[in-house]
C-alpha cells in the first residue's frame, strides 16, 4: 500500500571510501590488440546506505553487470536522509549521493508489490512515486540476486538480501536547468577531425576528435560488454588509449538512458578526463543530480559546440521538441562535419520522430544526406522506417548493438532497409570487446 513519508527519517551513514574489500575479476585470454588491453584492476568497495534506499525506476529489462544476459530491474536510489531533503521546498538544485541497484527478475517479482510491477511509469524520475527498498547488505559475499554501489566512483558492488519493495509518495526529481551562456569551443587545429564509432555492445559511444582534443558523443556500453570484465586482463579497449590523448575532452549525452553513459560510471579515469558533460535541458534525471559529477554537467538546448574553421570542422546539437515526451525523445541529436562530410548521431531518436519533431532544425536534419549515421536505438524496428539518405555509395550505417536476449537488436528489417537505401552496413553486435570503426571522413 502506498504511504507518505515522515520527515523524521533515520540518518543513513555517509558514503565513505574506507571499506577494504575489492572486486576480483576473472581473467580472459586471447590478448589480440597490443597496447589496448587493460591491466587487471581491482575496484574498491564503497559504502552504501544502511538498511533502506529510496529509488527511482530506470528499467525492468536491464541486464545484470555480473551475470551474463540475466534480466534485472534497475533502480537509482538515495539514502533516507537525502530523500527527506527532497521533500523540502528549497531542494530544486539539490545534488545527491546516487546509487545504482540491480534486482534480478525472480527476486523483483517476489519482493515488489503488484502495484509496483503493473504501474512502473509512476516511479520514473519526473513522477512523484518512489520505491522504498529495504535490505540487508552482505559484504562477505561476491554474488547474489541483488547488488548496489555508488555511481561514478568505479566502486565494487555490495550484494544485498532484499526484504521489501514498497511504493511511497515523494516529489518528482526537478528537471535539469539550462546552463547559462554556453558558447562553441573556438579551436584552430593543424590536423583534421575524424569521427570514430565504437562497438560497445548494447550501448553507444563515438568520439569526434583531431588527435589532440575532442568530444565523446555518448559513453555507454551493455551486454556482451559487461562491467565485470571491463577491467580484466585481456579485455580489448580501443577507446581508452584514444581518450588519454585528448585534452580537452568534453562529452555530449544524447539522452539519459544508462546504456548511453555507463562508461562514466565504470571508468574513473575516463570520467576524470571529461571536463564538461552536455545533457538535454529541462528533463528530470536522478543520476545526473549526483554530487560526483554535478560540476561537470551542463544542460543545453540547440547550439553549436565546436567551430574550427581552420580545418572545416563543426559539431552541432539539436534539442528535440518531441510530440510525445519520453526518455528517448527528450534528447540532443548531434551532427559532425569534417572535410566536407557529415554524420548524424541521433541516439535513440528514430528517423520518423525526427520528421515530426516540432523543432524546425530537427526536421531539416531528417531530410539531409549523410556520409555516416549511427543508426538510432541500436537498430530497433522503428529504425527501419523513414531512413535518412546516404550522401554516396560509401556512406556507413553503424549499428551499435549487443546480444540482449529480449531486444534482439539489430532488427533484420533495419539492416536490410539501410542496405537497400545504399548504406555500407557495419554490424558487430556479438563483439565482446570495445573496438573502433572509422566513420568520418
Amino acid at each position: 500500500m502506498e504511504h507518505l513519508i515522515n520527515m523524521n527519517l533515520p540518518q543513513a551513514r555517509p558514503v565513505e571510501l574506507t571499506i577494504d574489500k575489492t572486486e576480483h575479476l576473472p581473467q580472459r585470454g586471447n590478448l589480440e590488440t597490443q597496447g589496448s588491453e587493460v591491466p587487471n584492476k581491482r575496484r574498491e568497495q564503497h559504502e552504501i546506505p544502511e538498511g533502506v534506499m529510496y529509488c527511482k525506476l530506470e528499467a525492468i529489462d536491464a541486464r545484470s553487470d555480473y551475470r551474463d544476459n540475466t534480466q534485472c530491474a534497475r533502480l537509482f536510489g538515495i539514502s533516507a536522509d537525502q530523500f527527506a531533503r527532497t521533500l523540502e521546498t528549497d531542494s530544486v538544485d539539490e545534488s545527491f549521493d546516487v546509487f545504482i541497484m540491480d534486482v534480478e527478475w525472480p527476486l523483483w517479482e517476489r519482493a515488489a508489490v503488484k502495484e509496483v510491477r503493473e504501474n512502473r511509469v509512476r516511479f520514473y524520475d519526473a513522477e512523484t512515486g518512489w520505491l522504498e527498498v529495504s535490505y540487508r547488505a552482505d559484504t562477505t559475499v561476491d554474488t547474489g540476486e541483488a547488488y548496489a554501489y555508488p555511481l561514478f566512483l568505479a566502486s565494487a558492488p555490495t550484494f544485498l538480501e532484499i526484504s521489501g519493495i514498497t511504493p511511497v509518495v515523494g516529489r518528482a526529481v526537478p528537471p535539469l536547468r539550462t546552463a547559462v551562456a554556453v558558447s562553441p569551443t573556438p579551436r584552430h587545429s593543424s590536423s583534421p577531425y575524424v569521427l570514430e564509432g565504437f562497438h560497445v555492445g548494447q550501448g553507444m559511444c563515438s568520439v569526434f576528435h583531431n588527435g589532440e582534443s575532442g568530444f565523446i558523443i555518448d559513453a555507454g556500453a551493455g551486454t556482451p560488454v559487461l562491467r565485470k570484465v571491463y577491467d580484466d586482463v585481456g579485455f580489448v579497449n580501443e577507446l581508452s588509449p584514444l581518450v588519454k590523448r585528448l585534452n580537452p575532452l568534453s562529452m555530449v549525452l544524447s539522452h539519459f538512458d544508462a546504456d548511453h553513459w555507463r562508461l562514466l560510471d565504470w571508468d574513473a579515469e575516463l570520467l576524470e578526463r571529461v571536463d564538461h558533460i552536455y545533457v538535454p535541458n529541462n528533463y528530470s534525471n536522478l543520476p545526473f543530480k549526483s554530487k560526483a559529477i554535478k560540476d561537470k554537467v551542463l544542460a543545453i538546448g540547440t547550439q553549436s559546440l565546436l567551430e574550427d574553421v581552420s580545418v572545416s570542422a563543426s559539431l552541432n546539437v539539436v534539442r528535440s521538441i518531441p510530440n510525445k515526451s519520453n526518455k528517448n525523445g527528450e534528447c540532443l541529436v548531434a551532427v559532425c562535419h569534417t572535410q566536407g562530410k557529415s554524420a548524424l548521431l541521433p541516439g535513440d531518436y528514430s528517423y520518423r520522430r525526427m520528421q515530426t519533431d516540432s523543432a524546425t532544425e530537427m526536421r531539416l536534419l531528417a531530410v539531409a544526406y549523410y556520409d555516416a549515421v549511427v543508426v538510432p536505438h541500436h537498430g530497433d524496428e522503428a529504425s527501419a522506417d523513414k531512413i535518412v539518405k546516404p550522401a554516396s555509395d560509401t556512406s556507413i550505417a553503424f549499428f551499435s548493438a549487443g546480444d540482449h536476449s529480449w531486444y534482439k537488436h539489430p532488427n533484420n528489417d533495419s539492416l536490410e532497409n539501410h542496405e537497400e537505401e545504399g548504406y555500407v552496413i557495419v554490424n558487430k553486435h556479438k563483439l565482446a570487446d570495445i573496438k573502433s570503426q572509422k566513420l568520418l571522413p
